[in-house]
């Protein structure tokens, strides 16, 4: 967001007053999560947020519909925009128990979030049986759960149905 003052909004009237100039705006709608202080683990790149806000504040958790609609509701024609899909995952570890979205660690104990590429996600962590679909963020991700618990990880990724649905 801008710095210096300016408003949340100013960068997407911005880009709608200058949009004519452009044949297409694309938005970085990947790297929408981390283990930063009052975060959750989240997904790399959902399409929705699902109404899912961080717990200590009203604010919603990243979304591509979200960044989107901070474009359109400012301005910017719905047909000027791209979106991005990354060909690489987040593995969030560390934490205790981290196998699952939505979930928050103690100030002691943050996790690390790593990016592999995709085919390092299939090649070394996917199981059908750690694979799971989020309906409500229309996202994939491997739940893998290893002993100790710090071990565990919560792989967000983008897989096939994922793609299509971004692409739908």
């Amino acid at each position: 967001y801008p710095e210096y003052g300016d408003s949340p909004t100013a960068e997407f009237t911005m880009l709608a007053s200058v949009q004519n100039q452009f044949d297409q705006i694309n938005i970085r709608t990947y790297d929408l999560s981390g283990p930063y202080p009052g975060w959750v683990t989240w997904f790399n790149s959902p399409i929705y947020d699902g109404g899912y806000m961080f717990p200590n504040t009203s604010e919603l958790v990243p979304s591509i519909n979200g960044a989107v609609g901070n474009f359109v509701n400012n301005g910017v024609h719905p047909g000027k925009l791209g979106i991005g899909l990354p060909f690489y995952g987040y593995i969030w570890t560390g934490g205790p128990g981290m196998t699952q979205p939505r979930q928050s660690w103690p100030a002691t104990n943050v996790p690390t979030v790593s990016t592999p590429t995709y085919a390092s996600v299939v090649n070394n962590y996917y199981q059908s049986n750690r694979y799971h679909w989020d309906n409500t963020a229309q996202a994939a991700f491997l739940s893998v759960t290893n002993t100790p618990a710090a071990n565990d990880m919560f792989v967000s990724y983008d897989d096939a149905q994922a793609c299509q649905a971004k692409v739908s």
